[in-house]
């Protein structure tokens, strides 16, 4: 559901110039929060961050090379690079840097213990709230949460002006000013059949009720029961969280016990950041669960650097980066409205520099982190959002609104699918989660997959084209075939209107997967969730299993998807088990609170790529055979041109 589906505060800010400084101006306080009278303490320590301008050669050089190497169609295929072969590639602007590095020396009277190099490019600087109101000319107040008095943060109010003598070669400045990300758990009351903390009642509802367990998705996308015939090679797959969204490992060990799948305990050492057990999330409980329950023998990963609830995407993934150690394979199921959200609305966007383009550099840097992970060799899956392709209360927005980190380049965006014509038949080997639970529930056996539809589930699975990031050519294709499949006599209307979208911009999502009655086992219940949030994690858990077997033939992991998974649906479809053709994402969950108009517009389902569905939903055992035989016939081609070098270097010679 994206089930914690991310808004972003509400605020007002002005950026303009003044005296030839650059400043920004809070005048509102953000939902969620009440701003004090009194001024912030003085010796109160805080943490903020300087991204400095990037050479842009040197980015160049680093995004050619991610071209090459996630290609499946190069020479560079799989060459996967290291943490430091990436740092020493991508460069930060020479006088940038050298600029803000003096500034800092002379602003902390070279207490340089202040002041980190995050990579190459990000200052991290730890200082006192009166040392900060003096660099910045501006004030910090207290702010408490409305929920918990006692969940306090610190920021500025009022203008805030960034030093002349840097403004210029600062892309980024985040932790002054931002506020804590806010989520609202979105679960479908009528499916909830056992009370928990944060479930809704389920006192005005009627069992049964649906539920999809693993060994029906596993059973119906073709998926290898790894839990009895092993994986060829170890892998590692993690969930990155937010909002303060832990998990609990006896939860997670329950849920196991109750699904008869094997329970493998995350180890200390692969839960990065922070995590609080007796504060379970909805969200990271079903993330962890759904990644765990498709292939439960990999090393489960916990990543969350955000236990306040006070950093986002660009800060994480930055972290993330600084590791040499990381799963392969991570699952996120969070975002925000392109613009109207994750950029507009949170003040990271709202950079200190004089490009006209300040409100959209947060998501060029943050894509750019994402860029580094995928160099990495790492798979990631995003959910793509449980909004559809309106976002806007009444569908009255003349142009959509499509969710940000989905709509990034080097990531693979997920939608969310449903069933209809279900049957209830005893599955294969039918888990004591079928039988025991009261109410009683019924574990789906069988049915057709389709687009998630508003009706069934309340959410329709977000999806269309980013509003500011260009086309991929992995998917250019597919997006034209798209386009040019409406026939003259079709009775559907597929498309919106042209005016609400640009077509050439990055489509999504590029693939699907269930995306309700996910079961879930959270603080001592049990319950069924909805949403893109169960879709990505299934899909992180197949990505783990075939980069078990990518392993097994290159010793090399799968990394980026996307150009891999397009050149199966084209040069073989049926590796896409359901060619989703029924459904749309018009309506909305948000719309008025939960009513779909008529005039709400969004994407049809169709033949091929669309943007609901993606290519669709996978057929594992096909994928497995089209990557063996790929690889076997990429080794050789490799073997062929290596004697070839080899017997031209000979000639040459003598």
């Amino acid at each position: 559901m994206f089930s914690v589906q991310i808004y972003l505060p509400l605020f007002i800010v002005a950026v303009g110039i003044v005296h030839s400084k650059l400043y920004i101006k809070r005048t509102t306080v953000p939902k969620h929060w009440i701003k004090s009278s009194e001024k912030s303490p003085l010796n109160h320590t805080i943490t903020f961050y300087l991204a400095c301008k990037q050479d842009e050669k040197s980015l160049q050089k680093l995004e050619s090379i991610f071209w090459q190497i996630t290609d499946p169609d190069s020479d560079q295929y799989q060459q996967w690079l290291t943490r430091r072969e990436i740092n020493s590639i991508l460069k930060p602007h020479s006088k940038g840097y050298s600029t803000i590095q003096k500034w800092c020396k002379k602003s902390f009277n070279c207490m340089l213990d202040e002041v980190k190099i995050i990579g190459t490019d990000t200052f991290q600087i730890t200082t006192t709230i009166e040392h900060a109101s003096k660099l910045f000319s501006t004030q910090f107040y207290t702010y408490t949460h409305v929920s918990n008095v006692k969940r306090k943060i610190y920021r500025t109010w009022g203008q805030c002006d960034l030093p002349d003598e840097i403004h210029l070669y600062v892309d980024l400045i985040v932790g002054l000013t931002d506020f804590p990300i806010e989520k609202a758990v979105k679960v479908k009351s009528s499916q909830i059949f056992a009370a928990g903390a944060d479930f809704q009642s389920f006192s005005n509802t009627h069992p049964p009720y649906d539920l999809i367990v693993p060994q029906f998705i596993i059973d119906y996308y073709n998926i290898p029961n790894i839990a009895k015939t092993g994986l060829p090679r170890n892998v590692s797959q993690g969930v990155v969280e937010f909002s303060g969204q832990y998990y609990d490992e006896h939860d997670l060990q329950l849920y196991s016990e109750t699904l008869n799948i094997p329970y493998k305990p995350l180890a200390p050492e692969h839960i990065i950041g922070t995590n609080d057990p007796t504060h379970p999330g909805i969200e990271a409980q079903f993330d962890i669960e759904q990644v765990s329950s498709i292939n439960p023998l990999a090393d489960n990963w916990f990543i969350n650097y955000d236990p306040n609830g006070d950093s986002y995407l660009y800060t994480t993934t930055m972290n993330l980066n600084q590791l040499d150690d990381l799963p392969q394979v991570l699952s996120i199921s969070y975002g925000g409205d392109e613009l109207g959200g994750v950029c507009n609305q949170t003040i990271d966007c709202r950079t200190f520099n004089t490009s006209s383009d300040r409100e959209v550099i947060f998501i060029q840097r943050t894509n750019i982190e994402f860029m580094k992970l995928s160099m990495r060799g790492i798979s990631i899956l995003i959910a793509s959002g449980d909004v559809g392709a309106n976002t806007g209360i009444n569908c009255t927005d003349k142009i959509f609104s499509p969710i940000y980190p989905a709509t990034c380049p080097y990531i693979t965006s997920v939608g969310g699918t449903e069933l209809i014509n279900i049957e209830y038949n005893h599955l294969n080997e039918t888990p004591p989660a079928c039988s025991f639970i009261t109410p009683p529930v019924q574990c789906i056996s069988n049915g057709e997959e389709v687009a998630v539809d508003y009706g069934n589930t309340g959410y329709t699975s977000s999806g269309g084209f980013s509003r500011l990031i260009p086309q991929p050519i992995y998917q250019q294709r597919a997006v034209q075939q798209y386009f040019g499949s409406i026939k003259c006599n079709d009775s559907i209307q597929r498309y919106p209107s042209s005016s609400m979208y640009n077509s050439s911009n990055r489509g999504f999502p590029d693939v699907a997967a269930f995306g309700t009655s996910g079961y879930l086992f959270y603080n001592n219940s049990y319950g069924a969730l909805f949403g893109t949030s169960m879709s990505a994690p299934i899909w992180a858990g197949i990505a783990s299993i075939l980069n078990s077997y990518a392993l097994e033939r290159t010793n090399k992991t799968l990394g980026f998807l996307n150009p891999l998974l397009y050149k199966m649906a084209h040069e073989e479809p049926n590796v896409f088990l359901n060619d989703i053709i029924v459904g749309d994402n018009k309506c909305s969950w948000v719309s008025i609170g939960g009513i779909c108009t008529n005039q709400c517009q969004g994407f049809q389902a169709g033949r091929g790529w669309d943007p609901v569905t993606g290519l669709g939903s996978p057929n594992v055992g096909k994928m497995l055979q089209f990557i063996d035989r790929f690889l076997e016939k990429k080794i050789a081609q490799n073997k062929r041109k290596k004697t070839m070098k080899q017997n031209d270097y000979r000639q040459e010679y003598h």
